[in-house]
């Protein structure tokens, strides 16, 4: 469309002030446009340097719980040997000590060529019962001169004869039957 006439009658100046007026908005636009794109780039850094942190906590985490496990393991495995460790105190106290005991019977059973050990109880008071078998009663009677001596008698506090009787087949055996308490001996000695 072509003007065919001009407006004279329009001022200019009011194209001006539109004119001043739409470069100044378009300067600010642009400002806050540029202040918006740059405050979403620096939020995008922090929020990104965030994750970041929070990924190596979670890593961390994951870490600390695994050994965190272990130490349970490890923990179950102390309270278990604990357990055990205070079994074996209990079962020390209430030990009898039974070997040395019973070697220096043996041991002295052997100076008794006839005599043999057929029973031995002992308790942790040192207390106890025990039966010797004969062949017969020769080696019996052979024997009782040697139950008889200090040297026999020295390792207990008490000993008296219990039972006296026979057994096996046809009652060919003679055994006697102890009762007494050790005297307390020292393990490295004997």
């Amino acid at each position: 469309m072509k003007t065919i006439h001009i407006n004279l009658l329009i001022d200019r100046r009011d194209y001006y002030k539109a004119e001043k007026f739409f470069r100044r908005f378009r300067r600010i636009i642009v400002g806050y446009s540029l202040i918006f794109v740059t405050l979403v780039l620096v939020l995008f850094f922090i929020t990104y340097k965030q994750n970041e942190k929070i990924q190596s906590l979670i890593d961390q985490k994951g870490t600390l719980f695994t050994s965190l496990q272990n130490q349970n393991n490890q923990e179950a495995k102390l309270v278990y040997v604990e357990k055990k460790l205070k079994s074996y105190n209990q079962f020390v106290r209430n030990d009898a000590n039974f070997l040395p005991y019973y070697n220096l019977l043996v041991n002295s059973l052997n100076s008794t060529a006839s005599a043999s050990l057929s029973s031995f109880t002992i308790d942790n008071t040192r207390k106890t019962a025990f039966s010797i078998s004969f062949v017969n009663i020769d080696s019996l009677l052979q024997s009782f001169d040697y139950l008889e001596s200090n040297s026999f008698l020295k390792y207990f506090a008490s000993l008296s004869l219990d039972n006296f009787g026979t057994e096996g087949k046809n009652n060919s055996a003679i055994k006697l039957s102890f009762i007494g308490q050790f005297n307390p001996i020292n393990e490295n000695q004997n």
